[in-house]
């Protein structure tokens, strides 16, 4: 079989296959209405679909299903060590941010990793993300606009029509460390044993940033998120077979993970910076709420009294916290109370 390169220059363009070339006429038919019905966009809503290759008797085959590929690209040659070339879905989440999806789209567009899936929901924006999704269709595998129960629901419809063997998720204003960081970490390794691999990230608030340096120690996660989900990657098959739980607003990718360790998924740690996300993301402002979340979480996955213990005293923990700096701000006038939280601050 071969494929089709539309433009070597861009991620998700550089080896595509006419989906219609592994369909009967029945199954095209009902693809092609399945996606007028709900307004795909994009490369697949033109035919094209991707998969993910391996090397067998020194020849590449699409994984999926044993077809020789013939006039394999020059990028192949790159991966002949590891001898696998995963398909990575990366998902993108966004509402009403043109300027954070953009950023997000060109970080994406442009790894040198030559076999991304890109899919981005949007939310049904009213403003000119709109435009922005118009003006780089021809490089996104597939994007929809249409309202959602909130991001963890975007984030499921985005898990529902991804291909890829491996999912990221990198929502709008989220980037990858550099445009090689995919390529370096396939390349240097086969992952098909480990289930979820997670590594380190880069915190970003206003002009302050900070490194987010993960724990290779998995049991950890029964305590807090180990890790930010933009710098993982997740076999596709988990996730459709768990997906997020929408009763949850800020925490449902704590609950994720922490039922993907009590199933017994086999984690992986790399020591690699993987992506820089936004602090201006509803969770990193919403401490309580994510606290109290996580305690739901401990609780509903049935943990150990010890650990929904210890998240019980962290909820408490925090509405004292809360509490005291109520008390202080009426005590205080704001200069001081800034200088108090301040010295506060540098004692812990």
């Amino acid at each position: 079989m071969k494929g089709i390169k539309l433009d070597s220059q861009y991620s998700t363009t550089r080896l595509l296959f006419y989906e219609g070339s592994f369909q009967k006429q029945e199954e095209r038919y009902n693809k092609q209405t399945y996606r007028k019905k709900k307004k795909f966009n994009g490369l697949k809503s033109c035919g094209f679909t991707k998969f993910s290759y391996e090397l067998k008797d020194n020849k590449w085959i699409i994984s999926e299903k044993g077809i020789f590929v013939e006039d394999t690209p020059e990028f192949f040659d790159k991966f002949r060590d590891v001898g696998k070339i995963p398909l990575i879905s990366i998902i993108t989440v966004v509402l009403n941010d043109p300027h954070g999806l953009e950023k997000t789209i060109k970080s994406v567009i442009n790894q040198d990793y030559p076999n991304i899936e890109y899919i981005i929901i949007d939310g049904g924006s009213s403003d000119e993300t709109i435009k922005i999704l118009k003006k780089y269709e021809n490089k996104i595998d597939l994007w929809i606009s249409e309202k959602d129960n909130g991001i963890y629901d975007a984030m499921n419809k985005g898990i529902k029509l991804a291909n890829g063997e491996w999912i990221n998720f990198m929502n709008a204003g989220d980037v990858f460390y550099d445009f090689g960081v995919l390529s370096k970490i396939f390349k240097e390794k086969d992952f098909s044993k480990w289930d979820i691999v997670y590594g380190n990230a880069i915190l970003v608030g206003g002009e302050k940033t900070r490194p987010r340096i993960s724990t290779s120690n998995i049991t950890e996660i029964k305590r807090k998120m180990l890790f930010n989900h933009q710098a993982s990657f997740v076999k596709g098959f988990i996730y459709k077979e768990i997906l997020f739980d929408t009763s949850f607003k800020y925490a449902a990718d704590y609950d994720f993970f922490l039922k993907c360790y009590l199933s017994n998924f086999k984690f992986l740690h790399i020591n690699r910076f993987i992506a820089v996300y936004d602090l201006n993301g509803i969770s990193s402002k919403k401490t309580l709420s994510v606290k109290i979340e996580y305690l739901k979480s401990t609780i509903k996955n049935k943990c150990s009294v010890k650990t929904i213990s210890y998240h019980i005293v962290m909820v408490i923990k925090v509405l004292l916290k809360t509490l005291l700096k109520k008390i202080l701000r009426l005590i205080f006038s704001e200069k001081l109370y800034g200088y108090v939280i301040h010295k506060i601050r540098m004692k812990h």
